[in-house]
């Protein structure tokens, strides 16, 4: 496995895969960072000290020919989009090898990646795990890089696994589903930070130009003193939802309530770490 021929840097929605060497993810804590966006790209690439909200920047390294072999756990729809936007970022990838509990998810997975990125696939049968253990497989077949995209209570243990293991990481979000997982999670990523190895997070917004300047000019004080946010997202949805007649009475109402109780309670208590965070930080 090449350990430093990798470049990883932030691409919406993914991330940029290129086979050069070496590359380093660098944290900058927004509290302290005084560029706009012109700046920032002169600037990329000094190492600084991560801060708790931090923003990627890239250095560049010599080509290399070699293929990135590239590892995916969790063949669902996400780690099926994350795979095929991995193989669309660079000509110079393959996918090597897949690991998912459900041998028919990891099939569809395989043939509709195949079906856009045929020429980028090998994944022989031998490479092909199924298993609750198949993500160790995984990371033990020669890979480069893994993308990370199971259900996230698995998170914790997998990313620690690929970082034991040496593997530069893309891991989608959430990071876990408790606290001890989190901690975990934030004890691998200072792992990987003493490794050199690349991480990037599923968290897009954290990547994007519009977001990153507005988040300086608030701590820059330019609107003063930040009481509340509200945060919104238009999307259509997820996935196909079934027709409304096709949802069961004895479940569907209750669970719409649910939905809607939890996220009135999420959002109140996201303002109320909006505005502890904003306060605490000052203009």
């Amino acid at each position: 496995m090449r350990k430093d021929n990798l470049f990883a840097g932030p691409l919406f929605l993914f991330l940029i895969l290129t086979p050069q060497a070496p590359a380093f993810i660098v944290m900058k804590d927004i509290e302290t960072q005084k560029t706009n966006r012109r700046s920032f790209i002169k600037t990329s690439g000094k190492a600084v000290a991560a801060g708790g909200l931090a923003f990627p920047s890239v250095t560049f390294g010599k080509p290399d020919s070699r293929k990135l072999k590239i590892g995916f756990i969790g063949c669902g729809g996400r780690g099926t989009g994350a795979a095929t936007q991995a193989l669309t970022a660079d000509s110079n990838v393959e996918l090597w090898a897949m690991g998912d509990v459900s041998q028919d998810r990891l099939a569809r997975s395989l043939k509709s990646v195949k079906g856009s990125h045929g020429n980028k696939v090998n994944v022989e049968v031998k490479r092909q795990f199924v298993g609750l253990d198949s993500y160790s497989k995984v990371l033990d077949s020669g890979i480069d890089l893994a993308i990370l995209t199971t259900p996230p209570g698995f998170r914790p243990q997998h990313f620690k696994a690929a970082v034991d293991a040496g593997m530069h990481v893309f891991l989608e979000k959430p990071m876990a589903t408790d606290a001890p997982g989190l901690r975990s999670v934030m004890e691998s990523a200072e792992l990987a930070k003493k490794k050199g190895l690349s991480v990037v997070a599923g968290f897009c917004w954290r990547y994007h130009a519009a977001r990153r300047e507005f988040f300086k000019r608030i701590h820059d004080g330019e609107i003063g003193d930040l009481l509340s946010v509200y945060a919104t997202y238009y999307t259509g949805p997820v996935k196909p939802m079934p027709a409304d007649s096709s949802r069961k009475e004895d479940w569907s109402g209750r669970c719409a309530t649910g939905i809607i109780s939890l996220g009135a309670v999420a959002m109140v208590w996201w303002n109320k770490l909006c505005t502890a965070w904003t306060r605490s930080a000052g203009p």
